[in-house]
């Protein structure tokens, strides 16, 4: 979760589109999720403007599968290091809206949910 979904959240509940129960939900799943390959940091974003990145090299296909839709589902941006091609092959024929950097050897995904005054890199 970004700042901007967690205004979003805010206001919805002060709007009675989301009730108080909803929104303690969802912010109950923020900080932490436990899973079986990984233990994803949802503030992460939200506490350093960075986002939770997943060292790719020594997780399998369905650990990164299983990650990637956690993060999707929290609308996390999605940002795997050094996933081999066919393993992202296989991550790609599973789960829509990624990208697989090949060069870099880098998988993204969500990348929407960057700020707009967000560097991009060189």
């Amino acid at each position: 979760m970004n700042e901007h979904e967690l205004l979003d959240l805010l206001n919805r509940v002060r709007n009675d589109t989301l009730t108080v129960s909803q929104a303690i939900e969802r912010l109950r799943q923020l900080p932490v999720e436990l899973l079986s390959s990984a233990r994803l940091d949802h503030h992460r974003q939200l506490r350093t403007g960075l986002p939770e990145a997943i060292f790719g090299e020594n997780k399998t296909a369905p650990q990164l599968v299983e990650i990637f839709t956690a993060l999707l589902k929290q609308k996390d941006v999605v940002l795997a290091t050094r996933v081999a091609a066919d393993k992202a092959g296989e991550v790609l024929s599973k789960l829509d809206g990624l990208t697989y950097h090949d060069t870099a050897r880098i998988l993204s995904g969500n990348d929407q949910y960057i700020p707009e005054d967000c560097g991009r890199g060189t």
